[in-house]
């Protein structure tokens, strides 16, 4: 059995007690110096609890970084800091010859002998950070995975794109986006089919002006169905009898529609692939012509107008981005480089979405094989600040979308191997129902009884002794206590080091506080 390495074994003064020797050298230790966990206790749902300053970024990086290392699972990581925003860097040779200070009762203490040792086996994991940062994006070389953060507009949730508006209006804001992703939809197939080339809004905003004009007509009695016409030139079965085979980038790109039913797709031709979904084809069509029935020429032009205003913010694509493939070990989504709450939201509520219908459809493909051919891997949604977009109380339907996301992977996501990661400074301030599904708990420095005591309720964790748990009110930096599936018997260590740079940063006091 693998283990993961995430500590080191503590005294009762908390220090960590091989590095108590003059002799101690990073990689210098034994096994029973260490604090292990084995790498299939993290199949469920993890929760960190610690407030500002106690190290949960840094020990949420040590346990991606062991993931990675000693697993084949991914990670995806939704990143609130940027303190994954260098993940792909590790740290100097100097580094690993630090060690601990007895008298700060701090140091990074790392388990490798050498940088070299740690880069053999982190080097060759695949890496993409997303971002909209356009300094990162001209910075970007083979060393640097910088990837574009976009998104296409008819995958986006609904619920994300009304915001805070009257529920009457909310109501036909879905009728208008439901008629664009049906549209997005023929555009995308269109483009697979004959290679034509289509922005989904710019058509979209097309055909409901001419179903505005043909609206206006039908009231002066005057008869014409233009829109009907121009949406009739989306008849993909009229384009399949010139067709040639899909190409595996483009059946990847209508997997998440729910066209993923054929993994053999190198077998079918483009003929037979459109054949099999004309029933599915044929009730887009249906709802772009019925949707636009709900809506009113002022929300039309709210909708349009903000599609345009994300538009030229230079986030949408044309098609929707290639889903991840499972080689991208690491998955990093930048959302500081996003400039608005709605945009983070956007981009978080995007990638769920895509992790989810991945493994879903991974899941129905693993049910149709043998058992023993089940090759599938899990995936960790990691997210610190977790309180920021999973919170106890919603402040509107936007939120409330988001957070039903994470609760519908907390609740199903095992059975589709996709597991939760969640930090954060508060418990009582993240929704229960995504904690109470944590089987993994860590607590590290928490600052009253009162916070102790919530934290006790909302993970579960009453049949813990008192004196233990009490434990958590005099750490120091670095210091964690283990309970759950990871750690049947409550642990105490001092964090291992993460070896990769961090890339948040607070500011310099030793700087500013002075004259």
């Amino acid at each position: 059995m693998k283990y993961l390495v995430v500590g080191w074994k503590v005294t009762h003064g908390l220090e960590p007690q091989y590095w108590l020797s003059n002799s101690a050298k990073s990689g210098g230790q034994s096994y029973d110096d260490l604090i292990t966990v084995p790498a299939e206790a993290m199949g469920t749902h993890t929760v960190i609890i610690g407030q500002s300053g106690s190290g949960k970024s840094y020990f949420l990086g040590r346990l991606v970084e062991e993931i990675l290392t000693n697993t084949k699972a991914r990670c995806v990581i939704l990143d609130p800091n940027s303190d994954f925003g260098k993940v792909h860097e590790i740290q100097e040779a100097s580094f690993w010859t630090k060690g601990y200070n007895p008298v700060k009762r701090t140091g990074h203490l790392l388990t490798e002998k050498s940088r070299k040792e740690f880069e053999a086996k982190w080097a060759d994991k695949q890496k993409k950070i997303y971002t909209a940062s356009q300094y990162k994006l001209a910075r970007e070389t083979e060393q640097t995975p910088y990837i574009k953060l976009r998104f296409w507009w008819p995958s986006l949730s609904a619920e994300l794109l009304s915001g805070e508006e009257p529920p009457a209006i909310r109501s036909q804001l879905h009728h208008c986006h439901a008629f664009v992703q049906a549209v997005g939809h023929l555009t995308l197939l269109k483009a697979l089919v004959d290679g034509t080339e289509l922005d989904p809004i710019e058509e979209s905003e097309k055909l409901y002006k001419l179903w505005l004009e043909d609206s206006q007509a039908e009231k002066m009695y005057v008869s014409q169905d233009r829109f009907s016409e121009e949406l009739g030139n989306f008849d993909i079965e009229k384009l399949s009898a010139s067709t040639n085979s899909l190409d595996m980038d483009a059946f990847r790109m209508v997997e998440s529609f729910g066209l993923h039913k054929y993994p053999e797709f190198g077998e079918f031709s483009a003929m037979y692939y459109v054949g099999q979904n004309l029933m599915l084809i044929n009730s887009w069509m249906e709802r772009a012509k019925t949707a636009l029935q709900y809506v009113s020429e002022d929300v039309g032009r709210f909708y349009f107008g903000k599609a345009s205003e994300y538009k030229t913010a230079g986030i949408l694509s044309g098609r929707p981005e290639l889903i991840p493939e499972k080689s991208d070990r690491l998955v990093v989504v930048d959302l500081p480089s996003l400039a608005n709450r709605s945009l983070r939201n956007l981009a978080i509520n995007a990638f769920l979405k895509n992790e989810w219908e991945r493994s879903r459809a991974a899941w129905e493909l693993a049910l149709e094989r043998r058992e023993e051919e089940d090759r599938r891997i899990p995936t960790f949604v990691v997210m610190d600040e977790a309180h920021n977009f999973i919170p106890a109380q919603s402040m509107g339907e936007a939120e409330a979308a988001l957070r039903e996301q994470f609760r519908t992977i907390a609740a199903e996501g095992r059975k589709y191997g996709l597991y939760l990661i969640l930090a954060s400074q508060r418990p009582d301030k993240l929704d229960p129902m995504v904690t109470s599904e944590a089987e993994n708990k860590a607590l590290m420095k928490l600052d009253s009884n009162s916070i102790l005591e919530l934290t006790c309720k909302n993970l579960g964790m009453e049949d813990i002794q008192k004196r233990t748990l009490e434990k958590c009110l005099e750490f120091e930096k670095s210091r964690v206590l283990l309970a759950g599936r990871w750690s049947p018997e409550p642990r105490i260590m001092y964090c291992a080091a993460r070896r990769t740079v961090e890339g948040g940063r607070n500011l310099r006091a030793r700087y500013w506080a002075e004259p």
